[in-house]
């Protein structure tokens, strides 16, 4: 799946269909509330057993199961995630480097 790194993001939010495409089940999911730029709205949060984005994996990671409607991408990987990495930002290049901490 697709997900835009998002710096400002404090948590990490995919799509419901991405999600149940993967097998992720919202059978334990929690009751939650996200907030960001555009409001605040209700979702479900589900634990995924790992994310990994090119060889830097954490898990098991709790996500916002939410409908970002992004139209590039599946959700937003958000600083609940990056956290765990020290992340490089190569503006001029285009790369983002994670290493673990």
């Amino acid at each position: 799946m697709r997900l835009l790194l998002d710096t400002g993001a404090s948590v990490t939010t995919i799509n419901p269909r991405a999600l149940a495409q993967l097998g992720v089940s919202s059978r334990d999911a929690v009751r939650g509330s996200i907030r960001g730029v555009t409001g605040q709205a209700d979702t479900l949060f589900v634990m995924v057993s790992s994310i990994d984005v090119n060889g830097a994996k954490a898990g098991p990671h709790p996500c916002g199961a939410h409908d970002v409607d992004l139209g590039q991408g599946d959700g937003l990987l958000g600083r609940d995630y990056l956290d765990r990495f020290q992340v490089s930002i190569d503006n001029q290049a285009g790369i983002v480097t994670l290493t673990p901490r």
